[in-house]
């Protein structure tokens, strides 16, 4: 498989569960992770970089398909099965109380994050 077609589908379902965990720390102080507001400073440059990862994706992406060899309508129809699966996957977060603390910890954004980074910085390789 293409490596921007399985960017396409990373980014967006990383981002939403990204999102998930980070919006939780923005909105609901008291669920967030007991360390980051103890962290001061570095806590707050830990979350700015976990949410800038994620928008540059989003750049990246678009770079991918105007420099790559995809098809525009394959890397859509892959963003669109992203999106379907990250909707599963916040259904699943949000009924489910297991998936919820996982994604909400303080690790857990932060991996995604440089996973996301990894997919991408792979596919820009392959071109």
């Amino acid at each position: 498989m293409n490596p921007i077609y399985i960017a396409a589908s990373l980014t967006v379902v990383l981002h939403i569960l990204i999102y998930l965990g980070v919006a939780t720390w923005f909105e609901n102080t008291e669920e967030a992770p007991p360390g980051l507001f103890d962290m001061g400073l570095l806590g707050q440059v830990y979350k700015l970089a976990i949410v800038f990862t994620v928008v540059a994706s989003y750049f990246s992406l678009l770079g991918l398909v105007i420099f790559g060899d995809a098809s525009f309508l394959s890397v859509v129809g892959h963003f669109i099965d992203g999106f379907i699966f990250g909707c599963v996957m916040v259904f699943l977060c949000k009924h489910v109380f297991t998936f919820h603390l996982i994604f909400v910890n303080l690790l857990t954004p932060g991996l995604l994050a440089v996973g996301l980074f990894m997919v991408h910085s792979l596919a820009w390789k392959s071109l």
